[in-house]
This record gives structure tokens, C-alpha cells and sequence, in this order.
């Protein structure tokens, strides 16, 4: 009976040791990726094309009716649902991130289901996504595509709940646009701080 106590506990420790080893050698050969990290100033590669961030402007509803008066007036064709959107729009504070996109390649560059819309914003623990009615008011030349050698420079307009973050916080926190999470997280980063 001693005897298959010891066989029993021989082979555990085995079992255990395999386990331990198949454990080490899928951590060493898949070790955790970095998150790449572009700031202002500096160029990313992305499916092709080179990615340049340009200024982050921050604005509460106010400041952004009167830089751009009729940004509201892209809700429009949305009928009955218009007025009670544009209403909800006095609600939220708009970060505008403004970037250059070039396609530096010979041939056309679609994105199809992987639109630039599905860009998420993230400002300290809060985030949301792009609206795409304001994104094709401020860049209404974009399709989809990026033809050969084209380089357009354009804003990216998010929204954030003015319930969730005041004015000043947003400024004091840092932003980031992700713009990839698969198999690196691959961000445009602002450093938060005192912005105007």
C-alpha cells in the first residue's frame, strides 16, 4: 500500500512538472506585446498607410457652435430624429483630434468594414466611439478609400458626457485614439495637462 502511495505521488509530481514546463515555454516564446505609442510629431504604419497626429482641440458644446456653426446641421437628413439630437448635443464635450493620413503606396487602400469610425477615443477611464454624422461634416471628401499617393489631412470628433467628465478634467487627462488592439494596442497619445 506504501508502495502506490510513492507511485501515485511520483507520478503528480510529473504531471505537475510537464505542466510547469509547457506553462514556461508558451510564456517565453508568446511574452505579453507592448503597446505602441505615436505622439505628436512622430508617423505610425497602419494597413498601409502613415499615420501623422496632429493638435487635440477640446471643446464644450458652446466653444464648438461657435467655431463651427453648422456642425449641427449634419443631423438634418435623420428627419423626425434630428431636433431631439441636436438637443442631446448641448450635453456632451467635443475632442477634436486633427491628423494627417497619407497612402504612400502605388495602389488604392480601402478599409470596407474597418472604417476610421471604429477608432475608439479612451480619456482617463472613460471612452466612446466616433459619431460618423460629424465625422463626414468635418471631412467630407472621405470615403473609405485612400487612393495612390493621396495624403489627406483630417478631425476625428468625439464625444464625451458632460456627466461623466467636466471640461477641465478632460483637459487634465491623457487621450488616447486607438486605432488597433490586435496583437498590439497601437494608440495616438496626448499627454493630459493643462491645454487651452
Amino acid at each position: 500500500m506504501r508502495y502506490r502511495k510513492w507511485v501515485i505521488l511520483i507520478v503528480c509530481l510529473l504531471l505537475f512538472g510537464v505542466w510547469a514546463y509547457f506553462v514556461y515555454d508558451v510564456n517565453e516564446r508568446f511574452s505579453n506585446p507592448e503597446n505602441r505609442i505615436v505622439e505628436q510629431g512622430q508617423t505610425a504604419s497602419y494597413k498601409g498607410l502613415t499615420i501623422a497626429p496632429g493638435e487635440v482641440e477640446i471643446l464644450s458644446y458652446q466653444e464648438m457652435v461657435e467655431r463651427y456653426p453648422d456642425f449641427d446641421s449634419t443631423y438634418d437628413e435623420m428627419g423626425e430624429e434630428a431636433e431631439e439630437t441636436i438637443h442631446e448635443m448641448a450635453h456632451y464635450h467635443y475632442i477634436l483630434v486633427h491628423l494627417s493620413i497619407e497612402n504612400p503606396t502605388d495602389e488604392k487602400i480601402s478599409f470596407g468594414k474597418e472604417s476610421i469610425t471604429l477608432w475608439p477615443i479612451e480619456v482617463g477611464v472613460q471612452g466612446n466611439g466616433m459619431d460618423p454624422f460629424m465625422l463626414m461634416y468635418f471631412n467630407p471628401g472621405y470615403d473609405g478609400s485612400f487612393t495612390a499617393h493621396e495624403k489627406m489631412d483630417m478631425i476625428l470628433p468625439y464625444t464625451i458626457y458632460t456627466e461623466y467628465l467636466t471640461l477641465e478634467e478632460i483637459k487634465k487627462e491623457d487621450i488616447r485614439v486607438v486605432y488597433s488592439y490586435y496583437r498590439t494596442k497601437n494608440y495616438i497619445f496626448y499627454e493630459g495637462g493643462e491645454r487651452e
